[in-house]
């Protein structure tokens, strides 16, 4: 089968996730783009798998069925079904992304990384440029309608990418994290800003484990110059924004109502711990009084919501994905858990079941290229050393065997 097929089923599932509930014309890009990719599954099960469907796949599926079930006891002011869309959408996107995983070429599994950089210097070139940027009323800084609080994770998954890239050999992208941090910083996000800052740590943890002193001395070099760039260059730009957004706002207790939330949904859960109040139970029994949506916080929502069964099959799925994706030895490969790490993070502070899609497309993909040690496209266009066709050096939890398997 021609390359071209599998990296365009990535795409289209990538962009599809990015889209969200976009309408076009009153088309949802969902419905289509999700329709595109069920065809495109089914075309790519002629490829053979090279591995196990994703571990986390079943607690993934009851996951969704426990959040699901708990419709049937929502109160009354609930409203369930805009949520079981969602969570149907979320069912179907990711039960394919996990099925095609394994039949994907190595280089369509690393093509992610470039469509993420793409996406994301997009985002940020737009935010800064004010070309398809938004400033809302606070003065923060978003791009093409999406909110700042899904800003931030496209652009701190874009400043990932290319940490990725620059390790797979394009050592140019390094120099636009940066422009990703600054745009970043300048949503004024700051569970999303957060995120980046714990990613980045795990980042630089991975990047100088395993590795002699020379590489090690490197990496402490190029961290370093990127550093500088960001004090000399960034810094002066978002030095007032950040003492205004960040500092002046955590000194005076200012948490956009996070705090009122939080004890609401502890209290909810304390009152119905065992099967949770239902399905947006949380805007049912408590926040339509307040004018908030819903938790903010996808463990607490699920734990509330739909009780301790659920909220502890989410625990262990994501425990199960981190584990199936992570290795302190894995090189590249583990950055998309990195990846993973920020948007899980990043969920604990805005969000709702839906903004919980692109977790599970990395850790899926991590899983992938952690069992294969995927090596990504050279600068040139050509694979690395471990081509399709070419032994592969085994991962922790590969069952691969040099062309067969067990």
């Amino acid at each position: 089968m021609p390359i071209v097929v599998p990296v365009t089923f990535v795409t289209v599932l990538y962009v599809t996730l990015l889209a969200g509930e976009t309408v076009i014309a009153g088309m949802p890009l969902r419905l289509l783009g999700t329709s595109a990719v069920m065809v495109g599954s089914l075309a790519l099960t002629v490829l053979p798998p090279r591995g196990r469907v994703w571990s986390g796949l079943p607690w993934f599926v009851t996951w969704v069925g426990l959040v699901a079930l708990s419709a049937y006891w929502a109160p009354l002011d609930a409203r369930p079904g805009r949520f079981l869309v969602d969570l149907v959408y979320l069912m179907v996107l990711t039960v394919c992304a996990a099925w095609v995983a394994p039949r994907l070429p190595d280089r369509a599994i690393a093509s992610i990384w470039g469509l993420t950089w793409l996406i994301g210097i997009l985002f940020a070139s737009a935010a800064l440029t004010g070309v398809g940027g938004d400033i809302d009323l606070q003065g923060r800084r978003s791009a093409f309608g999406m909110g700042p609080n899904v800003f931030v994770r496209v652009v701190g998954l874009g400043a990932i990418a290319a940490v990725a890239l620059a390790w797979g050999g394009r050592k140019w992208v390094i120099w636009t994290v940066p422009v990703f941090l600054a745009a970043a910083v300048l949503s004024g996000s700051r569970g999303g800003t957060l995120a980046i800052a714990v990613a980045g740590a795990v980042i630089i943890a991975l990047g100088l484990s395993g590795r002699t002193r020379n590489e090690r001395r490197n990496t402490l070099l190029g961290l370093t110059l990127v550093i500088a760039v960001i004090y000399l260059v960034v810094w002066p730009r978002v030095e007032q924004w950040v003492e205004v957004r960040f500092v002046d706002t955590i000194a005076s207790g200012y948490s956009a109502g996070r705090d009122v939330i939080l004890s609401q949904v502890l209290e909810l859960w304390a009152e119905n711990s065992l099967i949770g109040v239902g399905l947006d139970g949380y805007w049912g029994e408590a926040g339509y009084r307040y004018g908030l949506q819903h938790p903010h916080n996808l463990i607490l929502q699920t734990f509330a919501e739909a009780g301790l069964l659920a909220g502890l099959t989410l625990l262990a799925l994501l425990l199960v994905g981190l584990r199936s994706a992570w290795s302190l030895r894995g090189g590249r490969h583990s950055l998309f858990a990195c990846a993973a790490i920020l948007l899980i993070v990043a969920s604990m502070f805005s969000g709702t079941w839906y903004d919980s899609r692109f977790i599970w497309l990395f850790l899926i993909f991590g899983a992938e290229s952690l069992s294969r040690r995927v090596v990504d496209p050279e600068p040139n266009g050509e694979l690395g050393p471990n081509t399709d066709n070419a032994p592969r050096r085994l991962g922790p939890r590969s069952h691969i065997v040099s062309g067969g398997r067990r």
